[in-house]
């Protein structure tokens, strides 16, 4: 075998599932996924529940939410999965972090994400292409 071929063979992802590989992409690399509907749906299909019903309660809103009303989403017992959700939501940057007036911390979609999300959902858009 070549040089080249053995070293392919030796790299091995330490990732134990969808989620981990993708944190350890660039934020840049995460938006060029997000443009395509079908990669969207994908990561959606594989977040823990409460965080899936997090993203599609938010799909439609077109402004922020308090994090305060996100939290009401929950019952105190399932703190722990609140936050577990939160931050894989945090770490795929499939939500931000945004003030809202008057110094409030609030929630948002990516932008990217959730309009590639609704049309692969909803239909419309374009077909596969190759803009990556």
């Amino acid at each position: 075998m070549t040089e080249s071929v053995m070293k392919l063979q030796r790299v091995q992802l330490k990732c134990k599932n969808l989620h981990e590989y993708l944190r350890g992409l660039s934020p840049g690399i995460l938006d060029r996924l997000y443009n395509h509907p079908a990669t969207c749906l994908a990561v959606l299909r594989e977040l823990p529940g409460l965080a899936k019903n997090y993203v599609m309660r938010m799909l439609f809103l077109e402004q922020p939410l308090r994090q305060a009303a996100v939290a009401l989403w929950v019952k105190k017992e399932y703190v722990k999965e609140q936050e577990e959700s939160s931050d894989i939501l945090l770490g795929l940057r499939l939500w931000h972090t945004q003030f809202l007036p008057g110094g409030l911390e609030g929630i948002v979609l990516n932008p990217i994400f959730k309009e590639n999300l609704r049309i692969a959902l909803l239909g419309g858009g374009k077909a596969w292409s190759d803009d990556t």
